[in-house]
Order: structure tokens, then sequence, then C-alpha cells
């Protein structure tokens, strides 16, 4: 199952349509939804939009989840001509899939319909504006577990053990300022603080097993 983030858009007997395809939508996923909100139509003469973004959780691939939104956009009357700066009935973009980065056969993920970031939210290339309450930009929200593996493989991961957390035995962070038990892996993370202060112990530990000191 991936986590999807769906954008909506309709200034086409907006309110109804809008309801309309949370109706569909319902009958397919366990849908979450942000709040709606009203923006001026941009570049073109139509009426205002009402947007909103929802998530859920799906098992269907990419391709098969945009082709699903787009017989839902063509079942309530969506047409070829209404795309770009136009007046639409519906309009359902795929904006992510997980973590997937992907650009090909018309999708590309994360969407790059975002022009630029304004005071309210964000543009979108099709002029829409999305008023937004809160936008978070994750990097480094994975565990260390995970980067690991990226770069050394699972059989690493299983070797060390769990990164970060408190170890009930030793009394100290898991593997964290400490030798591993996989030679010349260190992991140095925390606050600003933490980083100052620990960086000179570890710091230390490499100079002592570089010297012989210890092994």
């Amino acid at each position: 199952m991936q986590t999807v983030f769906v954008s909506i858009g309709t200034n086409i007997n907006a309110e109804a349509n809008m309801l309309l395809v949370k109706e569909s939508l319902n009958s397919l996923f366990d849908v979450t939804y942000s709040s709606i909100y009203k923006t001026s139509a941009e570049g073109f003469e139509g009426e205002d939009f009402l947007n909103s973004v929802c998530k859920f959780d799906t098992d269907k691939n990419p391709q098969e989840l945009r082709t699903l939104l787009k017989n839902i956009e063509k079942d309530m009357g969506r047409t070829f001509t209404q795309k770009g700066m136009s007046n639409r009935v519906i309009d359902l973009d795929l904006i992510l899939y997980g973590d997937l980065q992907i650009n090909r056969n018309g999708l590309e993920l994360p969407s790059s319909d975002i022009e630029k970031f304004i005071s309210s939210g964000i543009q979108t290339k099709s002029g829409e504006k999305l008023n937004i309450d809160m936008m978070v930009t994750a990097t480094g929200y994975k565990g260390q577990e995970y980067v690991v593996e990226e770069l050394f493989g699972k059989s690493v991961v299983d070797k060390i053990g769990p990164i970060w957390g408190f170890d009930d035995e030793r009394q100290e962070l898991r593997n964290m300022w400490m030798q591993t038990k996989q030679p010349g892996l260190w992991f140095h993370a925390g606050s600003l603080a933490q980083c100052r202060i620990f960086s000179k112990f570890l710091a230390l530990q490499i100079k002592a097993i570089q010297n012989g000191i210890i092994s």
C-alpha cells in the first residue's frame, strides 16, 4: 500500500461537483480531505475555483491510479478541451505517490504543476492558486536504518541493529557516537548542542583506534 495525494479543482457547478467527486473517491478509498479553498480563475474568464487536496492509501500502481482518476473526470463530464487555462468540470491530479520519483509516459511524480510559492500558499502552472494552512517540506524523516540499507544493504542494517532510541542495557543511545558492529561506520546526529558536544567524543574514539589505543 502507498499513501498518495491528489489535488481537486472545479469551477463549473463547483459546489455540486466537489460533492460528487468526493462521493466517487469515497466509494473507492478511505479518503481524508483538506479544507476547501476558493480561488479566482487566472489567465481566462471563468467562475471561481473550489480547490482541495485529498490523501488515501492504495495498492494500485501510479499508472492504474492515474487512469482511474481520468475515468472519474470523464464520467463527470470533463472533455479534452478542458485543460490548461480553461474552465473545468473537475480536475484530479496525482501529485504524490509515496516517495516515488518518476517522469515518463506522461506521469511526473512528485508533480511539477507547482509553479511557485505565494504568500497564501502555492500557484500551479495552470494559474490556480491554492491557499494552504501549512506546508511541510520534509527531508530526513526516515530512520537512519533506511539510509544505511540504501547505501550498504540490509545485511549491514541487520548487523548493527537499531540506530537511535534508548538502549536499556547500555543506558545509552543505540549506535550513536560510538563504535558500531560494522567497522568504520559511525553515526552522528541530534540537535546542534548534541552535535557540538559529542562530536569531540566521537573524534577522540576514532583517533584512539587509529593510534592503537583501543581496538
